[in-house]
């Protein structure tokens, strides 16, 4: 903006650049000045307040899902909330046939799926069970299904979030789970020893 504003230019290009940049500063104070009111909103409702805990949830998504999810009692299991946001595979079967299942049913809101797919991102970095569980699926049925099934795991997560208000948990690794038990049963393995020792 600065570098705009010392550009040399003739008068008539200079009027119209002096224009477009008022414009734009205008902008920036509008978006800060809407940020401040997410912001605030985010921190009024116990909902968007418990789902900024998850990794990557900022006061904008956490306040989009909140007001897209509502009371939370309107949801009698895990798999309601993200049946609601589109996130189960639509079922085609005619008569007796077994059971084909489709691709997602996308009903619900296409802005809360777009917001669980970008926190997936996020969750897929920091969250090393969430991170094992997506490659198992990953190598099983491909990445595009596997992160469908980390956005439905996503829905679920948020579904005990807001029924138990508790705020999001990170969870150990399969590496860091057979370390400690590999721990445990050294641990024991020494305790045995000590007593044949006595």
């Amino acid at each position: 903006m600065a570098w705009l504003k010392g550009l040399p230019l003739s008068v008539l290009e200079r009027l119209e650049m002096n224009m477009m940049l008022q414009s734009w500063e205008m902008l920036i104070r509008q978006r800060d000045a809407l940020e401040e009111q997410i912001v605030a909103r985010a921190q009024e409702n116990i909902d968007a307040a418990q789902l900024r805990s998850l990794p990557g949830g900022g006061a904008y998504s956490a306040l989009a899902i909140a007001s897209r999810v509502g009371p939370i009692e309107r949801f009698a299991r895990p798999r309601s909330l993200a049946n609601y946001f589109g996130l189960t595979p639509s079922c085609r079967n005619s008569g007796e046939a077994t059971r084909r299942l489709g691709s997602i049913t996308k009903d619900g809101s296409p802005m809360v799926r777009f917001i669980l797919g970008q926190l997936s991102l996020h969750v897929l970095r920091k969250d090393a069970r969430m991170r094992d569980w997506y490659r198992d699926i990953k190598r099983r049925r491909g990445a595009k299904i596997a992160k469908v099934a980390v956005m439905r795991r996503l829905a679920t997560i948020i579904w005990y979030m807001l029924t138990r208000r508790e705020s999001y948990r990170f969870g150990p690794s399969q590496r860091q789970k057979r370390k400690k038990q590999e721990i445990v049963k050294m641990r024991a393995a020494i305790r045995d020893d000590m007593r044949l020792i006595r």
